[in-house]
């Protein structure tokens, strides 16, 4: 995409850097344009530096081109961060004194707009009354975080994270061209790892960072579904892009924990993955410190629900879906995991799948091997599974209903 970005004069202004790196990694063309007040936080060269391409900074600093309305014919999307109360009251009235209040006035492209300010600012019925104008406008005003503001208060005002900004772009963007074959679907994933308490302090834990959960969540949105995760608080903390995506997110510890999660969620759900790494074994933790004393700690551990196979018994239309990760014989034991726990279909991959960016995977159902992926990054493999269960769903639908989907 052309993604024109807008700088107002916030502190926050210094970490539009970092996002407009994140969009040129990423192939998109980058042009900016600075506020004379955001000069004060964030250089010109700067931003050259990094999109390679001009900062625009000046109203009248070419008598060949107009560039207010050039700009905005050049962008797919534009993105205004920080904005401030400042650059919200003149869009919202009108005015247009600087390049880039006349660029947003002039725009009839995506406008993506992120405030930033101190909580009071936020909060005073002029600005509240200014943003609710310009989301009726069809602008797209988001609200801002919560956190310690610049000036040392504790509120809403914070810009939020550029990781979460970057999201929101591309995903929407993409979002509008993917087709919305999950509509009215109700989607149940699972991601991260789970613990098995020894002591107060002290845990075995499955390890799993939660990002193979993460995109599939993504994907499944980008596709129209309602989703809800269930994870651990680390997993929203290494990705908080990720509540974006979600309708809801229940917070877990143990395997105990997710089975209570989505045993209570599990009826009204159309399609459940378990993408988490559930801990198989689980033990009475002691109350009290394990002290280093020379001797030798027993643990009686013994198998902890097996949430799958549980679930599998009370299903009645959902689509179950399970991961094998494997040490050997990958492919053999995710056909006999299929079979005895009760799946549809299982994605099989290795331990090297752990904390990676990248794994190799094999999805197979019920009939055998449906696709192999090759080394892919976990969300081209999140995009590949959901497009899997698609063709499922479709598979598995009546004549009449696959002709009018079909048509539609």
């Amino acid at each position: 995409m052309n993604i024109l970005i807008g700088v107002s004069g916030g502190i926050a202004a210094y970490k539009i850097a970092d996002l407009v790196r994140m969009f040129v990694k990423d192939g998109h063309e980058v042009k900016t344009i600075l506020t004379e007040n955001a000069k004060y936080f964030i250089t010109p060269t700067t931003l050259e530096t990094l999109s390679k391409n001009k900062c625009y900074t000046e109203l009248f600093s070419s008598t060949r081109d107009v560039e207010h309305v050039e700009l905005g014919k050049w962008a797919d999307v534009m993105i205004v961060a920080p904005a401030t109360a400042n650059i919200i009251g003149k869009l919202s009235s009108g005015i247009c004194d600087d390049l880039l209040s006349t660029v947003m006035l002039a725009l009839d492209k995506p406008c993506y707009i992120f405030p930033s300010m101190n909580t009071n600012m936020l909060t005073h019925p002029a600005v509240q009354e200014n943003i609710s104008k310009l989301r009726d406008w069809g602008y797209l005003v988001y609200d801002p975080a919560e956190g310690e503001l610049a000036c040392g208060d504790i509120g809403k005002g914070k810009l939020p994270d550029v990781e979460l900004i970057y999201q929101i772009v591309i995903s929407e963007n993409e979002r509008a061209i993917t087709d919305s074959s999950l509509a009215n679907k109700t989607v149940l994933i699972t991601a991260g790892s789970t613990r098995a308490y020894i002591d107060p302090v002290r845990y075995i834990e499955n390890g799993s960072s939660g990002l193979m959960g993460v995109e599939l969540v993504r994907n499944a949105w980008l596709r129209g579904a309602k989703v809800t995760l269930v994870c651990n608080k680390e997993v929203v903390e290494r990705f908080p892009w990720v509540k974006y995506y979600s309708e809801m997110i229940m917070l877990v510890e143990t395997t105990e924990d997710v089975y209570k999660a989505v045993s209570g969620v599990f009826d009204g759900t159309d399609i459940y993955i378990s993408a988490g790494a559930l801990c198989d074994f689980s033990n009475q933790p002691l109350k009290e410190k394990i002290k280093k004393d020379g001797k030798n700690t027993v643990l009686n551990m013994k198998p902890s629900v097996d949430v799958f196979s549980e679930l599998s018994k009370q299903k009645k239309h959902q689509l179950m879906v399970g991961f094998a990760l494997e040490t050997n014989d990958i492919e053999r034991n995710a056909k006999d995991k299929l079979v005895s726990k009760g799946m549809d279909v299982v994605v099989a991959n290795s331990v090297d799948a752990i904390d990676s960016k990248t794994s190799n995977a094999i999805i197979i159902d019920k009939k055998g091997i449906r696709k192999y992926i090759k080394e892919s990054e976990k969300r081209v493999m999140a995009e590949e599974i959901l497009r899997e269960i698609e063709k499922i769903l479709f598979e598995s639908v009546t004549p009449v209903e696959k002709t009018n989907q079909e048509a539609h």
